[in-house]
């Protein structure tokens, strides 16, 4: 059995919580040591700019990363009533999923520290989710190596907040009617083999706005899997909401009930993931 581990990330140049730079130098230096191959997807980043570019000389030349940049161009032939969409996470997660190489896939964030995870642990017919532990920024930003990070993370592991379970005793108390989250903020640890990633076709691509894709892929995968909450160390490096803002566009918010509560059957083609098309990429 392929005991490697891919990791998909997806994001943009748009300085999304302020320090954007110094949290993906992190997270992605993170994954790169921990992890076998990272996949990086950009959406059409502002002044087709990616965050890689500007953040390469600070990341680790290993091989390991692969990075996809999403133009404006490519939307236009696959998915055009996203145009005007700052940024479509199911779309560029899916995207990073299909060209990932490895049997494990763990989709995550650019604001997130974790260790490798150890496969012994892990079933082949399971999505699991973890809770991360919340790092304030007055906490990370103090650090310029990503190693001095992780040790101070990991000998004050139970000093951060950690986000609370969104279904207690089967029974919501998070969202109404989602009892599939399992944990607040299940989209920063999704973890399964590509076996069922590849069943449930990722991420609902008809959920392009924000909130409730992440529910929704647990939510798929409970209606042919099983989804589990595991205790996998996880820590988010802490930000704002702030964004370079372009004029015209928009993210509107994904409808919960549609998404989550009502929700029964997967709309994705076969060629979801742009299965079929070829993106611009470079390994670093």
């Amino acid at each position: 059995m392929d005991n490697k581990v891919s990791v998909v990330l997806m994001g943009r140049n748009d300085n999304y919580g302020d320090n954007l730079h110094h949290r993906a130098i992190h997270s992605i230096t993170n994954f790169i040591a921990s992890y076998d191959e990272i996949i990086y997807v950009d959406w059409k980043s502002p002044n087709g700019v990616s965050l890689i570019h500007d953040i390469k000389p600070y990341l680790p030349q290993t091989q390991k990363l692969k990075v996809f940049e999403v133009t404006e161009q490519d939307i236009q032939v696959n998915n055009p009533e996203y145009l005007n969409y700052s940024i479509v996470e199911v779309l560029g997660r899916n995207i990073g999923i299909r060209r990932a190489t490895n049997d494990w896939i763990l989709v995550s964030n650019i604001d997130i520290i974790t260790p490798k995870v150890d496969l012994t642990q892990y079933q082949t017919d399971t999505l699991y989710t973890s809770a991360r532990r919340n790092v304030p920024e007055s906490s990370h930003l103090s650090f310029s190596y990503t190693q001095e990070l992780n040790d101070y993370l990991e000998s004050n592991y139970d000093n951060f907040v950690l986000m609370r379970d969104s279904v207690i005793n089967g029974k919501a108390v998070w969202d109404e009617g989602d009892i599939w989250s399992l944990v607040v903020g299940c989209g920063d640890f999704q973890f399964a083999h590509k076996n069922v990633w590849y069943g449930i076709k990722g991420f609902e691509e008809e959920a392009g706005g924000r909130c409730y894709a992440d529910s929704n892929v647990m939510k798929k995968a409970a209606l042919g899997y099983k989804i589990e909450k595991c205790f996998h160390p996880l820590f988010h490096l802490d930000h704002n909401s702030n964004k370079i803002k372009i004029e015209g566009e928009i993210l509107p918010l994904n409808d919960q009930k549609q998404f989550v509560t009502n929700f029964i059957k997967s709309t994705n083609t076969d060629n979801w993931g742009w299965g079929d098309y070829s993106i611009k990429s470079y390994i670093i």
